[in-house]
């Protein structure tokens, strides 16, 4: 499918929009990669479009019969052509914010997250497969906090929850509902705990697990950050503790993403990408080893 750009100024956004988001990627580079990932050979036919009988999709949304560009294939084309993780690709390309591309709040953007992660990651092989989303029935385990993701099924039963990477129960405390339960991203790994304050004002979320998601600077877009960089800070907040925790209730979680909503961002981090090897990799016990593995993988891949 082909993505047509009514002006030409549309087209450069999206690519600068793309060189900004991806680490190294050079506007020139950008601009061929926006073509290949929209159905031109090249930049200059891409331009040559411009004017000619040419529609933006989302500007014909209310026909029902105009074919619309597939997220999952675009995220996975653009992930391809630029050697980027699925995750990567689908922040890239939410920033781009082309024609017909309309991923305007985190919860479609989750949604989104977790198709991608579906399609990607090992197929689930029955109920008691790691991925599967289990309900726990047991004493304190309560609202959204009794909803879990399976890591490892046995004796004692490892699982993943929006308050820790790694939670024990025993079997018998597992209940596999009869409808399938939706699998989400844990409260953890997307949502801040605190911030930090830098020397020159900006504030970065970090996560319960002291990680950085977000920078926020006077007059800039939130800037997404790599969850293994350190953070020099002069002064430290914390947001809630035990008390009001966001995985406490449903109400909770949706009044920390409005608060996020609120700062402009509409993305998950990429704390949020630890979570396949999380699930599938029964060696990890921890959201810092896990993002230790994220860094090596990236840095290989840099090579």
């Amino acid at each position: 499918m082909r993505i047509y750009f009514r002006k030409i100024e549309r087209a450069k956004k999206s690519a600068k929009a793309l060189a900004a988001s991806v680490d190294g990627l050079k506007f020139s580079a950008a601009r061929e990669t926006l073509s290949a990932l929209t159905g031109y050979r090249d930049w200059h036919e891409l331009e040559k479009t411009i004017g000619r009988d040419s529609v933006e999709m989302h500007s014909i949304s209310g026909q029902e019969d105009q074919p619309r560009p597939d997220v999952v294939s675009l995220t996975l084309k653009l992930s391809d052509l630029l050697g980027l993780s699925f995750g990567d690709g689908l922040y890239a390309l939410a920033e781009m914010r082309l024609p017909g591309i309309g991923i305007g709040n985190l919860e479609a953007y989750e949604a989104m997250w977790l198709r991608l992660f579906k399609k990607t990651q090992p197929l689930w092989d029955g109920e008691r497969s790691s991925g599967t989303v289990v309900r726990v029935n047991s004493p304190g385990w309560e609202g959204v906090g009794a909803i879990a993701i399976l890591k490892k099924y046995g004796r004692p039963t490892d699982l993943i929850t929006h308050q820790a990477p790694n939670s024990m129960v025993a079997d018998f405390e597992v209940v596999f509902p009869r409808s399938p339960l939706s699998l989400f991203v844990p409260a953890r790994l997307k949502l801040p705990y605190g911030v930090w304050t830098e020397e020159d004002g900006s504030k970065v979320l970090f996560s319960r697990d002291y990680k950085p998601l977000w920078r926020l600077t006077d007059g800039k877009k939130a800037e997404r950050l790599q969850p293994w960089l350190w953070i020099k800070s002069i002064d430290r907040q914390y947001f809630w503790d035990d008390r009001n925790r966001p995985w406490g209730s449903v109400r909770r979680l949706e009044e920390e993403e409005n608060w996020l909503h609120g700062f402009g961002i509409h993305c998950l981090p990429k704390l949020v990408d630890t979570l396949p090897d999380l699930i599938f990799d029964s060696n990890l016990r921890t959201v810092g080893d896990a993002v230790e593995r994220l860094a090596e993988r990236e840095r290989v891949a840099a090579i």
